[in-house]
Parts: structure tokens; sequence; C-alpha cells
């Protein structure tokens, strides 16, 4: 993890759970801890391991709050812990055959991954949360991130391997969201973080530079639904949840 994640991850830091765009996107560590890729030598009694190939298709974003709306937005913009983590191909992993548990795992080596379930040898089903944390530093607000998954999968592939190389299994369909919500009277501490993204001293910090940390980290917190138009900065104290929504055949 960077500098910056660590240091987010500190217990006295008021952001460790709200900023997914250092908690999640980083490493993708909240949610999933398989860093390996696929072992693709047992796929004769593994039905399900190996590489799939996987295209994004569709991207929204949607807010609930002072503004509800949901608006289409070009896949330059998907975030880091959709994007790190299924690449093309992709690489599926059965870990639990019994409970069907596995992850989705890059296959360029970066040890992005996610988790998934798959409720039979062609279909997944996965919904995973985190605990409400305090989102900002008063716990009358809480927040938590859910993550959610369906999709199905194919043994049919345009090649016997990609690219670079990797043996091909079939193609992948998925849709995947992920939603954090704001709990209680939000309105302050999201007040507060609307201020912190212009104004670093206003963000609480013990000295300067962990003021423009704060900042940075807001900012990159907010910067993906502001670049999408779903809301703008004014929104943000009156908003409920966030989320989005990346579609991939």
């Amino acid at each position: 993890m960077s500098p910056i994640t660590n240091k987010f991850s500190t217990p006295q830091v008021r952001l460790a759970v709200t900023l997914t765009a250092l908690a999640l996107s980083a490493s993708a560590c909240r949610f999933g801890n398989r860093t390996s890729e696929p072992d693709t030598s047992t796929v004769s009694t593994d039905p399900i391991t190996g590489y799939y190939e996987t295209q994004a298709k569709t991207l929204t974003f949607c807010t609930e709050g002072a503004t509800n709306r949901c608006l289409d937005t070009p896949l330059d913009k998907i975030p880091t812990f959709f994007k790190a983590a299924v690449t093309n191909p992709v690489g599926l992993l059965l870990d639990d055959p019994q409970s069907g548990a596995g992850y989705i795992i890059a296959s360029d080596g970066s040890g992005y991954n996610l988790p998934t379930g798959f409720a039979s040898t062609a279909s997944i089903q996965f919904a995973g949360a985190t605990s409400p944390g305090t989102l900002w530093d008063d716990p009358a607000c809480q927040t938590h991130i859910e993550l959610n998954q369906t999709g199905s999968l194919s043994k049919t592939a345009s090649a016997s391997s990609s690219a670079d190389g990797l043996p091909l299994t079939g193609a992948l369909t998925l849709t995947m969201s992920l939603l954090q919500s704001f709990d209680g009277d939000c309105v302050p501490s999201l007040t507060a973080m609307e201020a912190c993204m212009s104004d670093p001293t206003t963000c609480g910090g013990v000295d300067d530079d962990e003021n423009v940390l704060y900042m940075q980290a807001v900012q990159e917190f907010f910067q993906p639904y502001l670049d999408s138009g779903v809301i703008t900065s004014s929104d943000i104290p009156g908003l409920t949840t966030l989320s989005y929504e990346v579609t991939y055949e």
C-alpha cells in the first residue's frame, strides 16, 4: 500500500472506513485477501478456476439524497477498485467448493482481487458488506459499503489463449455494483468533508501536512462522482448513498 494508505489505516484517522478511494481501490484488501493468480493446472477437477474473456460495456453512477440521479458514464471513468481487478482476461478462482466462495483476480500479476461466489459452475452470485463505521469524526453518522455481483460463465472463448499467452477457459458476463451509505445525522460530517475538499485548513489535521493528506483523500473519494456529473460539490452535504455499477460481457 502507498504511504497515504498506511496513514489512513491508523486507528486515529477519521476516514478509515469512508474513503474507498484509499481503503478499497488501493488493494481491495477490505473485501478480499487472495493475491495469487489461478492455478489452471487443476482445471480437470475444478470446473470454474481459469481465465475468462470479459470487457466492460457500461458504467453508471447513482446518488440518493438531496439529488436522486443516475447517469451513464464513459468507461474510462471506471473507479480503480473495479478497473484494477477485472482485467481482460480475468482470473476466476474457486476457493471453497462446498460454499462456492472464490475470487476475481487480475491477470496482470498486480495482485488486485475481489471476493466472489459461485452459485453453480455457470453462475456468480455474491453480496458482501463492511461493518458500519464513523464517517468523519461524529459517531452520529455511520457509513458502510456493499459489494454485489451477478453473472454467468460460458466455456466458449474466442481463442485457446489470450494475447499474453494465458490459457482461456471461457467468457464471463458480470454485473457488479458498489454502494456506500451514509446513515444517521450525516449533514455535519458531509459538510465538513465538502469544506475540506477545497480548504485544507478546515480538515482538522494535526499539522499542514496531515491537512493536505485529508484534503487529497476527500477529493479522491468524491472525484469519480463529480467527474461523472451525478453530483456537484454542493450536493455532498445532503447525500444518503453513492453507488456505481459496471456491466461486463
